[in-house]
């Protein structure tokens, strides 16, 4: 029932990092507060306090009833399953790193079925009180039965989320072009080194300057050598999958 692109894209991500495998040592962070405080650069104690008022239960039931609403609960689950607690982690971390930076504009690639990035993000710019998001992703999940890309994102959230359907190679130059350039972009689409080091172009070029590159499943090395291009600093955090970051300078 997925689209038959998908398949092959799944595949393509799994190839990659033997083709592109992740150079050693890498400077990985003990937690998802300290990836915060180095990003954002707060002391431990105010990042501490950012994410730990991030409401992760509240936020993951929305998220999961929200799918259920569209289709029932056990293929919900089986194509969006709730998020590990190494992965709320992270989603915390996000939350909070949103909340010190107070962003005008997010622009993040990737928002599967259940939309868990885009919703942690709405949810600390509605605490902020500003600020939007704009999301590119591909719907590749059950249009026939009225269930789509970002189906879990809570309704209350909407109203700063600017959702752009299609390919990231067709739409993500004019949607960075047109929301004036990010403080936060995240890549979380299709993991494969092409379109990882098209998406990190991308984004650095439009980024404002000191705003933050971010990077889900940095399992291969296209992260590392993006900053090697550009003489970034790299940071990363395991958190079931590889979380990457990097702040531009001033």
């Amino acid at each position: 029932m997925l689209a038959a692109g998908a398949g092959w894209d799944q595949i393509a991500s799994r190839l990659t990092p033997r083709l592109h495998p992740a150079p050693s040592p890498r400077e990985f962070l003990p937690s998802p507060t300290a990836f915060v405080a180095r990003l954002a650069h707060v002391p431990n104690e105010e990042a501490t306090a950012a994410v730990a008022e991030t409401p992760v239960d509240h936020l993951v039931h929305e998220m999961m009833s929200g799918i259920e609403r569209g289709i029932p609960a056990r293929l919900a689950r089986a194509q969006a399953p709730p998020p590990t607690p190494a992965w709320q982690g992270m989603l915390a971390g996000l939350f909070g790193l949103v909340r010190l930076t107070r962003p005008a504009t997010v622009v993040e690639t990737g928002v599967g079925l259940m939309g868990a990035s885009s919703t942690f993000i709405l949810e600390a710019l509605d605490r902020n009180g500003g600020g939007e998001l704009w999301s590119v992703d591909a719907d590749r999940y059950f249009p026939l039965f009225g269930v789509h890309v970002g189906q879990g994102i809570p309704p209350r959230l909407q109203g700063r989320h600017h959702l752009v359907v299609g390919d990231s190679r067709q739409h993500l130059g004019r949607v960075l072009a047109e929301c004036g350039g990010p403080q936060i972009f995240l890549h979380d689409s299709l993991h494969t080194y092409r379109n990882m080091t098209f998406e990190f172009r991308a984004g650095w070029q439009h980024l404002r300057p000191g705003g933050i590159l971010l990077s889900d499943d940095a399992t291969n090395s296209s992260f590392d050598d993006f900053a090697a291009a550009v003489r970034g600093r790299p940071l990363f955090f395991d958190c079931g999958s590889i979380f990457a970051g990097m702040s531009r300078p001033d």
